[in-house]
C-alpha cells in the first residue's frame, strides 16, 4: 500500500511539472514567433493564475521577461511557478530570438 501511495504522489508531482513545462514552452514559442520589433523589452505576466491549458483559475502563475540582445535580437525568459506542500516550485526556460520563429 505504501508503494502505491508513493507512486501516486510521484506521478502527480510529475504531471504538475510537465504541465508547467508545457505552459512555459507554449509562451516561449508564441513570443519567438512574433516580429522582433513587437518584442518590447520589459516584464510581463498573465492577468491571473492559470490552469494547465493556460485558462484562468488554475494553480500556475506565468511571467516572462524580454531583454535586448543587440539591436535585432531578444532574450526571452519564461517562469511558471506554483505552490505545493508549502513550497514554491518553478520551471524557468530561456531562449535567444531574432523573431519570426528564429
Amino acid at each position: 500500500a505504501s508503494i502505491q501511495l508513493g507512486t501516486a504522489r510521484n506521478n502527480s508531482k510529475g504531471n504538475i511539472y510537465t504541465q508547467a513545462y508545457m505552459l512555459a514552452i507554449e509562451q516561449l514559442e508564441t513570443l519567438k514567433n512574433q516580429d522582433v520589433i513587437a518584442l518590447v523589452p520589459g516584464a510581463y505576466s498573465d492577468a491571473s493564475q492559470i490552469d494547465a491549458n493556460g485558462q484562468p483559475g488554475g494553480i500556475y502563475t506565468r511571467n516572462w521577461t524580454i531583454d535586448n540582445l543587440g539591436t535585432m535580437g531578444r532574450i526571452i525568459t519564461v517562469t511558471v511557478q506554483w505552490q505545493r506542500g508549502g513550497k514554491t516550485n518553478r520551471v524557468v526556460l530561456s531562449s535567444n530570438t531574432k523573431g519570426n520563429g528564429v
